[in-house]
């Protein structure tokens, strides 16, 4: 394999690895901020928070787990991109209506960041494997 070649195999992990700190880090506030920030959460409430928090932390794995076998496991990654993206949306939509604030269309925006390298990473990997 080219020397270019694996310099971007090891840029590929590097992105999915930092992708996967990102998503664990954001669940971890999540599912503190489930307690803190909204002292009136009802338990129903509360019970989505924390579990929209699992499945950020269980999108982290996953692209931990890519990262670490960039050959497989490529579908995680697409969900994760079509995830992102929603999130970006949701955010960006919710800011401009008033809802949430500057610092939540922030973590829209680096997930939007991420969703554009993990689809650099997806259109790419193939070429650099031949």
């Amino acid at each position: 394999m080219r020397e270019e070649n694996l310099e971007k195999k090891k840029y590929y992990m590097y992105i999915l690895i930092i992708g996967a700190i990102w998503n664990i880090i954001i669940s971890l506030l999540i599912f503190l901020g489930s307690f803190f920030a909204n002292p009136g959460l009802n338990e129903l409430g509360l019970v989505y928070y924390q579990m929209f928090s699992m499945v950020v932390l269980l999108f982290g794995i996953g692209y931990y787990l890519v990262g670490r076998d960039l050959e497989n496991n490529h579908a995680v990654i697409s969900l994760g991109v079509i995830g992102k993206i929603l999130v970006f949306i949701f955010m960006l939509t919710y800011y401009i209506l008033g809802v949430v604030d500057a610092m939540s269309l922030v973590i829209g925006i680096i997930d939007f960041i991420f969703a554009i390298l993990f689809i650099e990473f997806l259109v790419n990997f193939k070429k650099i494997q031949k």
